[in-house]
């Protein structure tokens, strides 16, 4: 939408405020989407609906790219925010983002002991007096908050909120819990750096940033199946 925006001659400036707004809205649309396809099976009747949503979104977004690559040719491609782009980032935006993510970091840090208990089962959650999808409600909206200012400013960068918490509950050990995981996730930047590193020439040429995220991630996903293959 950012992007149709841009190439109907909308001003840069109103494009860069309302675009976060408009990746929230979206990926709540999103989400809603795969809650209503998963919402009679099991848990991997969700993971199903995900994946059909991610190539129903990725079908627009190759649809309305060829669409309006032929009304403005002279709009650049949208690879660039495909892709993942860290290195045009402002200082403004910088600063945008780290007190967003600060701020819903905390609050999923305040809620973490209820996601610990939220994990075991719906009835411990009720004894607990923890009303189980009101808590799963508000987590969605927490994390799409974030992933949606997150992506707006620096595109689609693959598999890094998945690998990094993992990274660091490796770290802190098989007891570790959400409260205690949220926290040094933050560290997951310097997955990001390390990654923009590889993918600026420090093998001899560059690679697109998501590429190599989601290279990293491979083998990061593979032993946690190996060891955990029930993990969530």
């Amino acid at each position: 939408m950012t992007y149709a925006l841009l190439a109907f001659n909308f001003p840069l400036f109103l494009v860069q405020g309302i675009s976060p707004f408009l990746a929230f809205i979206f990926s709540m649309v999103a989400t809603a989407m795969t809650l209503v396809i998963g919402r009679k099976g099991d848990t991997y009747s969700l993971v199903i609906g995900g994946v059909v949503v991610s190539y129903f979104f990725s079908a627009l977004i190759i649809l309305s790219e060829s669409v309006i690559s032929r009304i403005t040719p002279e709009v650049p491609p949208l690879l660039f925010f495909l892709f993942g782009e860290i290195d045009d980032v402002s200082w403004t935006e910088t600063a945008i983002l780290f007190n967003v993510t600060l701020a819903l970091g905390y609050l999923c840090y305040i809620i973490g002991r209820k996601i610990d208990v939220l994990s075991l089962s719906d009835e411990i959650s009720f004894s607990k007096s923890i009303n189980p999808g009101r808590y799963r409600l508000l987590i969605i909206v927490l994390v799409s908050a974030v992933v949606s200012v997150d992506v707006s400013v620096g595109g689609i960068i693959g598999f890094l909120g998945i690998i990094s918490p993992h990274i660091m509950r490796g770290v802190l050990g098989g007891r570790s819990t959400v409260s205690m995981v949220v926290p040094v996730s933050l560290l997951g930047s310097s997955v990001l750096l390390l990654s923009n590193v590889i993918s600026r020439g420090a093998l001899g040429f560059t690679l697109p940033l998501t590429a190599v995220t989601s290279l990293i991630a491979v083998p990061v996903i593979t032993s946690i199946l190996r060891r955990h293959p029930n993990v969530d």
